[in-house]
């Protein structure tokens, strides 16, 4: 299309991907970049809607199933591995219980008894919670998969490493 100003803008649309080409046409370049980061940020906009889309009904299906998954595994064995987290830890994303972190370690070591009290969008301040509500066991080993959400909220360095740090001696007095 032609903005007023004179700036012609083709987009090209090619399956999943975006391909915008500009070309100038007139004498105001401060336009043509404001054209420009209208028309990327339409194309921008869209594309995120449409991974809201197509994502969606993935992410909602692997929520579901992950939710239907026990939190002990192989209970009864005398040594156990605690798990602490966010959805790495959980086991979300995974299509069956064998592919998560927990089933792996339940299917390769099935004489250890596994908990799991990660929580999906769990965020490393969110650790000592986890450990609230822990069983009153002696564990072998404790295992932290947390971190992710804390860098899509921008969190202070400063406040995961402290963070870290309470939950991980917290974590030493039953491990």
């Amino acid at each position: 299309f032609n903005s007023p100003f004179g700036v012609k803008i083709i987009g090209v649309f090619t399956g999943l991907n975006v391909l915008a080409t500009f070309s100038y046409i007139g004498e105001h370049p401060v336009e043509v970049l404001v054209w420009g980061f209208i028309f990327l940020s339409i194309l921008l906009f869209i594309n995120q809607i449409k991974m809201i889309l197509i994502n969606g009904i993935t992410n909602k299906r692997l929520a579901n199933a992950a939710m239907e998954r026990p939190r002990i595994l192989n209970e009864g064995n005398d040594k156990k591995i605690l798990v602490l987290g966010d959805s790495t830890g959980y086991g979300t994303g995974a299509d069956t219980l064998d592919d998560t972190l927990v089933g792996r370690f339940a299917h390769d070591f099935p004489q250890v008894e596994v908990n799991n009290y990660a929580v999906n969008g769990s965020i490393t301040s969110n650790l000592i919670k986890q450990l609230e509500k822990v069983e009153s066991k002696k564990y072998n080993l404790t295992i932290i998969s947390s971190g992710g959400n804390d860098t899509w909220r921008v969190t202070s360095l400063t406040k995961v490493e402290r963070d870290l740090r309470t939950a991980i001696a917290q974590a030493q007095q039953i491990t």
